[in-house]
């Protein structure tokens, strides 16, 4: 029998393919979230579709062309499989803390997010959300009735993966930054275009074409400031997203994240400087009368909250400003020189329009639901309950004064008493001393233990109020 070879090689891919889903629907996923399942039902429909090309492959009044080309389909099909598969690699509840992605998952359901979701742990220092679009799909031919279907669900697509670093990098306070990467999500679904104002980039064009020695910007490098600054614009949405969502715990996570990986002043095509990010978010830490956390940060700590607490790494050695010769030259190295003088002019620019942006993020989340944002007359009520028990190692596992009312607490509530016990209270917390070398490591780890514990126990007892 002709291409019997082939086809035999083709259904023994398939069939392990059908054997590895099975495995991963046996799986324990963190959570018990839909998003995993989606995935393989994904996988299965593209399965369907590649055994129908093996049928029709066995029909020998077709010719052998036609036979050959259902094959290679077939097996394309199949590597689209592995590759979707292989995608899924740090899902399960071997690699992700169990109980933490519930209640960031439920940030995406109140936020009125329909896409599948679903999160994975990688051995990489990056938070990352990436996109799998269902026009991939559309150009398969005589697509099986069980994909036909979930193409047809479009307010499902794309599907969305959220990456959290893991391993060492598994830390629960630095979980916040999750909300930077649903912001990125709201900022494609609901988020208006920002524009500058007019007398604000004529004056940002005269001071890169006097630096430049230039007289005009040149089509590609006006194309350049458009795309950068869209960019640029877009991730201060995002930042400003977990701001509004977790107040503190947002802006000390994304200040000790991007420290401990190195980002510091210097610009780059897709993000702002890491000082300049940090500065716009401590600046609307006390944007109006619902969000003074500096003044309840002090009074429940006694510690002022200043913008550089957790993170003066980033401003270098002291006394060696990078000064802006030096940032374009650093910038030239990646960059023709023009682009590099615009990328360091531009967060003067991009500040004049921070303020729209964080009024927009507000804007969005208040519309859906107002309860999400994080105030700081929260803040201050979940310190004054929670801080000092967690300090004598009493993980903040339900909130309440009265015990009748007593609710499982928020991962908006564990976080940012977490970060006010690691930043001001870490050496009164209750450990006992193994050592003396790493003493302070000794008792991060013990309160990251102890927020862990508190998200357990919550979630368990949210799990148990429902049922």
């Amino acid at each position: 029998m002709e291409l019997k070879a082939e086809r035999d090689a083709a259904e023994f891919f398939i069939s392990r393919l059908q054997g590895q889903i099975v495995k991963l629907e046996l799986r324990q996923y963190p959570g018990d979230l839909e998003g995993p399942k989606a995935w393989l039902k994904l996988c299965k429909a593209l399965i369907d579709t590649a055994l129908s090309y093996l049928r029709s492959a066995e029909d020998m009044k077709k010719s052998k062309p036609d036979r050959t080309k259902l094959l290679r389909e077939a097996n394309r099909v199949g590597n689209n499989v592995y590759n979707l598969l292989v995608e899924m690699e740090g899902a399960g509840a071997d690699a992700l803390p169990y109980a933490v992605v519930a209640p960031m998952q439920r940030w995406i359901e109140e936020l009125g997010i329909k896409n599948v979701t679903f999160f994975r742990s990688l051995s990489v220092a990056n938070y990352e959300l990436h996109r799998f679009n269902s026009d991939d799909y559309e150009g398969i031919r005589d697509p099986s009735q069980s994909l036909k279907e979930i193409l047809c669900r479009t307010h499902e697509w794309p599907y969305l993966r959220i990456t959290v670093p893991g391993k060492a990098l598994t830390i629960l306070p630095h979980f916040a930054i999750v909300a930077h990467e649903i912001g990125h999500i709201l900022h494609d679904q609901k988020a208006k275009k920002f524009r500058f104002k007019k007398s604000e980039e004529q004056k940002f064009e005269r001071r890169v074409l006097t630096e430049a020695g230039a007289q005009e910007f040149e089509e590609k490098e006006r194309l350049f400031l458009n795309d950068v600054t869209q960019r640029w614009a877009t991730e201060l949405f995002a930042d400003a997203i977990g701001i509004c969502l977790l107040g503190p715990a947002f802006f000390f996570a994304l200040c000790a994240f991007i420290e401990s990986i190195g980002l510091g002043q210097v610009a780059s095509k897709t993000h702002p400087p890491a000082s300049v990010r940090r500065r716009i978010a401590f600046q609307n830490l006390n944007r109006g009368p619902e969000y003074n956390f500096p003044a309840a940060f002090k009074k429940a700590t006694g510690v002022a909250l200043t913008e550089t607490m957790n993170s003066g790494l980033l401003d270098g050695v002291p006394g060696a400003t990078l000064t802006l010769e030096r940032q374009i030259r650093t910038l030239s190295i990646r960059f023709p020189t023009n682009e590099a003088t615009i990328l360091a002019f531009l967060p003067d620019l991009i500040e004049t329009i921070a303020a729209d942006i964080y009024t927009e993020a507000e804007r969005i989340v208040t519309e859906i639901k107002r309860d999400l944002l994080y105030t700081s007359k929260q803040f201050a009520a979940d310190l004054r309950e929670h801080l000092d028990n967690l300090i004598n190692a009493v993980p903040p596992i339900e909130s309440g004064t009265k015990i009748g009312s007593k609710s499982p607490t928020e991962l908006a509530t564990i976080l940012n008493v977490g970060w006010a016990a690691l930043l001001t209270k870490l050496d009164d917390l209750a450990v006992r001393e193994e050592g003396t070398e790493l003493l302070s490591a000794e008792r991060s780890e013990k309160l990251h233990s102890l927020l862990i514990k508190a998200v357990e126990l919550s979630e368990a007892r949210r799990k148990w109020m429902n049922t």
